[in-house]
């Protein structure tokens, strides 16, 4: 038997309640609510769905680990560049 690592990918929303004059800025306002770490913890998370299991990522133990340390020289060849990548 092998072994596999899953991601099954789930979408959650969040309610931000801002006054804005139009939508354009109601858009950057939720997102500066959203990035405020003092108003994170009254957010208003509620699950949405889960992607179709047929959209999973399903890769081998290896080719995880293969992965994992591909984006990590990736990561140390590009150290001057800041980046907002999450590494798994």
């Amino acid at each position: 038997m092998n072994k596999y690592v899953v991601k099954m990918a789930h979408i959650f929303s969040t309610i931000a309640e801002v006054e804005a004059a139009n939508k354009e800025e109601a858009v950057d306002k939720a997102e500066q609510w959203f990035l405020d770490a003092e108003t994170k913890d009254d957010s208003k998370l509620y699950y949405e769905a889960t992607v179709d299991k047929k959209n999973w990522a399903v890769l081998t133990s290896e080719e995880y680990e293969e992965l994992k340390a591909k984006v990590k020289a990736e990561l140390e060849a590009n150290k001057e560049e800041a980046t907002n990548i999450i590494t798994p």
